[in-house]
């Protein structure tokens, strides 16, 4: 992490935030160095390696609440290491939530009101109820 030329930590530091994997042992021990430098650049590789693991893990969430699946959807985010605040943890919830309205039948004096899947789309919701 914190020696060689400039130019092969960076190529390393890259090789690396590209893998969808859990951080290596090694990696992670960098977290606690006394170079800064090798503190940071490991901070990094954590960081963009573990996002790349929840996003590989998105297209399959995606998948199940596309096709109504809410049991499997729910087996399958458990997994998300996302943030609360990011916007794909929540718009496929919400649009199952949709599609189940749908097939409830729910419509007008029927439909929930304040229900993220009661908006046209979650932006929607966000910008009118949440913020």
């Amino acid at each position: 992490m914190g020696i060689g030329p400039v130019a092969q930590r960076e190529a390393a530091e890259r090789r690396l935030s590209a893998l969808a994997l859990e951080p290596p042992a090694e990696v992670l021990a960098a977290l606690k160095s006394s170079s800064l430098d090798a503190r940071d650049r490991a901070a990094r590789i954590v960081q963009a390696m573990r996002w790349n693991v929840a996003t590989t893990r998105l297209p399959r969430g995606l998948r199940f609440a596309e096709q109504g699946r809410v049991d499997l959807f729910v087996a399958a985010t458990a997994a998300w290491n996302l943030k609360v605040d990011d916007d794909r943890l929540w718009e496929p919830a919400v649009d199952l939530g949709r599609v189940l309205i749908g097939k409830a039948d729910m419509q007008k004096d029927r439909k929930p009101h304040n229900c993220p899947s009661s908006f046209r789309d979650y932006a929607t919701y966000k910008r009118l109820i949440l913020l």
